[in-house]
Parts: structure tokens; C-alpha cells; sequence
């Protein structure tokens, strides 16, 4: 009997030990306090290997080596999709800021009163909180409040690993609702453009569109000439649709350059519709660092398109 069929079940329960941990209530406390540690943890539940902190070669390794060799102080704060709007205004790119009705620490006080008959809700410091208003008239102000009181008592960041977003301070925003007029591909929700940026150089785009609560559509493409990429994960440009090059890709594409520059990576989200560039938010781990949208191939390509800080 070969070796690896014995050792093939110690494995398993190794890797479920280390998952049970991963998910447990320990893990925030291990990422307080060797984060170094829990990373490895974490990729090694996810990949089964052990990541590559003397010498890391894919995106998803540089990614992971910076949130625990770089300084990611400003990752906070441009993460937060609320104190971001200052340094956007900072860099000249306040037009592509979408409206901010209010903003509040606190559920309760949501001023429902001084918002107009459509418009989005969200919170700063995470994911899937969006909840997108056609009709005031017709909300229940309650389940509003309630639903936002559990976002906000929840620090996001622990699940994925992420410390920057656990350091930003909870809030909701209301913005005003962008509607997609443009294409008839994504009835639904708007097209959103998400740029990989390496060194400050936008590298390819990521189209998501057919948003809903539980799913979307995610294709991706290169830029120059715009068409679809060969080299993606599973999951991935499963549509038969083409969609068309955006009317103003180049000047999403400086401003995704402006947005980047200062970062050995981000992904920048914009969206375009209307006649206008919208600005989305700024992402430096997406999917925790651990995105599975490129193959192999293209990870190593796009790691070495990386300088990591000396």
C-alpha cells in the first residue's frame, strides 16, 4: 500500500481540525495577536499547502504576504466606504462620487424623513448590506432598523481574516440610487466594473452584472483590446454574453491608475452608466486574498506584475 493512501486520512482530519478552528471563536483572538499565524492557518485550510512567506510568486501570495509585512494602516481608510470620499475629493475625482444623503453610527437614528423617495442604504465596513429602496412609502422602518442594528454590532473582517476592515468604525450610509441605462444585458442591477491593479497599472476588468441577493454574473476581460480572458477560474465567464466595451472605459481606466497608484495592489470598482463614472469602492484582498477567478497561470502572471515594499 502506498504511503499517501495511509497518510491520505490523517490529512483530512488534520485539515478538519484546522477548519473547525479557522471558523471558531478563537481565530479573532489568534488574528489580535499573530496574524501571521492565523494567515497561515487560514491558507492552509483553504489551498492545503503551506504559503510562501520567504519568497511568495502568485497574486493571492503577495496579497497575503502584504497584509502582514506592509503597513496597511491606509487600508482602513480606504476601505471604508465612508471616509474614502475624502481622499477621492483629495486626488480631484470628486465627480465620480455618488450622492451621500446621510450617514449614522447608530440604526435608531436613521432619518427615513430626509430621504427621498429612492435610494440606497449600506453600511461602511462590509459586504451584503446594501439594500437598495424604490418606494419609500412602502418600507417597513423597523425591519430596517433592526436589520442595520445587527450589521453594525457585527465587526466584519474576522470570517475572512481581513484586519483592516475589523478597525473601521460601523456605519450606514444612504446614497442616492444609480440606475443602469446603458446596457440592456443587466436589467436587474447596475454593471460593475472592477479593475485588478498592479503597481498602480490596471491589468484586466471584471464585469459583474444580473446582481441579486444570493447570485450574479461575473465575466472577465482585457483591456487593450477589450475581450474576453481565456485564463479564469471556475465560476467564471459562464454566460454566453459579450458585453460591450464601456463608452468611457479609457478614462476608467486613468482613473482606476490614480486610484491605484500608491498600492503594490488594489482592485478599484467603478461603475458607468448614465453618462457618468461612478466610484464604487477600493478592494485589497478580495476574497480574502484568496480569489479563485484566475487560473494558475494567470496567478503567477499577474503576481509578477507585484514589487512587494523592501
Amino acid at each position: 500500500m502506498k504511503l499517501s493512501s495511509i497518510l491520505h486520512p490523517i490529512r483530512a482530519i488534520t485539515n478538519y481540525r484546522r477548519y473547525k478552528f479557522f471558523t471558531s471563536k478563537e481565530f479573532p483572538k489568534l488574528m489580535e495577536k499573530d496574524l501571521k499565524r492565523a494567515l497561515e492557518i487560514m491558507w492552509k485550510v483553504q489551498t492545503r499547502t503551506d504559503i510562501n512567506w520567504d519568497n511568495p510568486q502568485t497574486l493571492n501570495e503577495k496579497n497575503v504576504w502584504l497584509e502582514v509585512m506592509s503597513d496597511t494602516s491606509l487600508w482602513t481608510e480606504y476601505s471604508d466606504k465612508y471616509l474614502v470620499r475624502e481622499h477621492i475629493k483629495e486626488l480631484g475625482l470628486e465627480r465620480i462620487l455618488n450622492k451621500c444623503y446621510g450617514v449614522w453610527t447608530n440604526a435608531d437614528d436613521i432619518d427615513f424623513s430626509t430621504l427621498p423617495d429612492q435610494f440606497v442604504l449600506k453600511c461602511n465596513h462590509d459586504c451584503a448590506s446594501t439594500k437598495v429602496i424604490t418606494d419609500k412609502s412602502q418600507i417597513d422602518e423597523g425591519s430596517i432598523r433592526a436589520f442595520y442594528r445587527e450589521k453594525l454590532s457585527r465587526k466584519y473582517g474576522y470570517e475572512t481574516c481581513e484586519p483592516h476592515y475589523t478597525r473601521i468604525k460601523p456605519r450606514v450610509m444612504a446614497e442616492e440610487l444609480i440606475k443602469n441605462t446603458d446596457l440592456e444585458l443587466s436589467p436587474k442591477s447596475l454593471v460593475d466594473y472592477k479593475f485588478f491593479c498592479c503597481d498602480g497599472i490596471p491589468q484586466c476588468c471584471m464585469v459583474c452584472y444580473n446582481r441579486s441577493e444570493l447570485r450574479a454574473s461575473f465575466d472577465l476581460y482585457e483591456l487593450n483590446p477589450w475581450k474576453k480572458m481565456e485564463e479564469t477560474g471556475t465560476g467564471y465567464n459562464l454566460g454566453n454574453n459579450n458585453v460591450p466595451e464601456p463608452s468611457r472605459l479609457k478614462e476608467m481606466i486613468e482613473i482606476a491608475h490614480v486610484l491605484s497608484k500608491d498600492f503594490p495592489f488594489v482592485r478599484i470598482d467603478l461603475y458607468n452608466t448614465n453618462g457618468k463614472i461612478y466610484f464604487g469602492e477600493l478592494t485589497f484582498t478580495p476574497h480574502g486574498a484568496l480569489q479563485d477567478c484566475f487560473t494558475e497561470k494567470m496567478q503567477y502572471e499577474l503576481g509578477s506584475r507585484i514589487t512587494l515594499p523592501k
